[in-house]
């Protein structure tokens, strides 16, 4: 969009079809040069280009998609509440969780995670999680980090709620050409409420 003569990006995410896109738009958006000289990508692969702390990031756009597909496969496993094996292969064997930022522990290895996981499934009645902001922070082929705002809803079984706003970071990796999650923190964006702790803080 324009304002008073300058171009303004209403976006962090740029999409780019090398075949389509005209230099001259990319450059007035400050990519072209980046995209110019983007290594292994084919001049017929769309990319996106995304700002994140680190600067621009240029992440093939069928990777960009499975990246978040990972994650909300995340949310829909944790919120299915009957089987965690669904949610467990979505992480490498010696994967990390630290939700240490929100009061609970920082949890390595699989048999630690399901044993934090069957705790959670047998005494949460209902789980929703949502996921918005999303942004791949990090690209480098066979490596990723990605992060999303998320309000995450529950109700325990003995009728005991909780509602909290919070930040998922996830550095992934490719493995057998299908992306894991490496390590997984959990990051407070608003204060946690009580009922945190009530509910989860015996784990």
């Amino acid at each position: 969009m324009r304002r008073a003569g300058i171009r303004k990006i209403r976006s962090r995410t740029f999409v780019a079809d090398w075949n389509t896109t005209h230099s001259k738009s990319m450059e007035l958006d400050g990519m072209y040069e980046p995209l110019k000289t983007r290594g292994s990508f084919g001049k017929g692969d769309p990319v996106c280009a995304e700002y994140g702390e680190s600067g621009m990031t240029i992440v093939p756009i069928e990777e960009r998609f499975a990246l978040q597909d990972l994650m909300t496969d995340y949310c829909y496993a944790v919120d299915d509440l009957r089987d965690n094996a669904p949610l467990l292969d979505l992480f490498t064997e010696d994967a990390v969780l630290d939700f240490s930022d929100i009061g609970l522990p920082a949890m390595p290895g699989r048999a630690v995670h399901k044993a934090f996981y069957d705790g959670v499934f047998a005494d949460m009645s209902h789980h929703t999680h949502y996921i918005s902001n999303f942004r791949v922070e990090s690209y480098a082929g066979d490596t990723a980090t990605m992060r999303a705002y998320v309000q995450g809803l529950g109700r325990a079984k003995d009728g005991n709620e909780v509602h909290v706003h919070v930040r998922y970071r996830m550095d992934c990796v490719k493995r057998g050409g299908a992306w894991k999650i490496a390590k997984y923190w959990i990051l407070a964006g608003m204060p946690m409420p009580g009922s945190l702790n009530e509910i989860h803080g015996e784990r």
